[in-house]
């Protein structure tokens, strides 16, 4: 890690939780390695490492939000970046009780992009995800264009670089999916975006 994002992860720390928080996580990351971090270890092992091999694309891993190059006051209100796991993901949109076909898909904090391809294998109207980092919604793009599965469903695929809280969300029905995109203070901002899209 260079300097410069040390001094941004020590930033969002103290901005975030105060002294205490910087010194929990501090305490956290020199831990000896021999602590079982049972949760952790077990999410690692939920998540199928053949994802990005499959489809020859890049999803996987995590991206520290202070080494990304989020640009305005309010970057350290994000989360880091964590891919969606799979099955997790075609277990909780598979069983909407919705017809795919009526509604648009937004990801608020789409990341890299692994979102928006498996939500191709629904029938939505439009898929969208929105990401505040630069570097990762490039590699989403990329990762669009070099996604190729015969089974898509939906071919209206974008990935939009804004910043949720300025985003003007589309006039059709939605699915909104966040995947511990941001903190609550982002989240209440968007969620009174979208009950004013809704009063229109």
């Amino acid at each position: 890690m260079d300097l410069r994002g040390l001094r941004r992860r020590v930033q969002r720390s103290m901005k975030r939780d105060g002294f205490g928080g910087l010194f929990k996580a501090v305490v956290q990351r020199v831990r000896p390695e021999s602590v079982d971090d049972s949760e952790s270890a077990s999410a690692e092992q939920a998540t199928p490492p053949d994802f990005d091999k499959v489809f020859d694309v890049d999803t996987e891993g995590e991206a520290n939000l202070a080494d990304l190059d989020v640009k305005g006051s309010g970057w350290y209100l994000g989360e880091d970046y964590a891919a969606t796991n799979p099955p997790f993901f075609y277990e909780v949109v598979g069983h909407l009780p919705i017809t795919h076909e009526d509604f648009s898909f937004v990801d608020c904090g789409s990341g890299k992009g692994r979102v928006l391809m498996m939500a191709a294998d629904f029938a939505f109207q439009r898929i969208i995800g929105v990401e505040y980092s630069q570097a990762l919604h490039d590699v989403a793009a990329r990762n669009l264009l070099r996604y190729n599965r015969d089974r898509k469903k939906c071919l209206h695929i974008e990935s939009v670089c804004a910043d949720m809280r300025e985003y003007d969300l589309p006039t059709d029905p939605l699915i909104l999916y966040m995947f511990n995109p941001f903190e609550a203070s982002i989240m209440r901002a968007v969620l009174t975006r979208v009950q004013r899209s809704l009063e229109w």
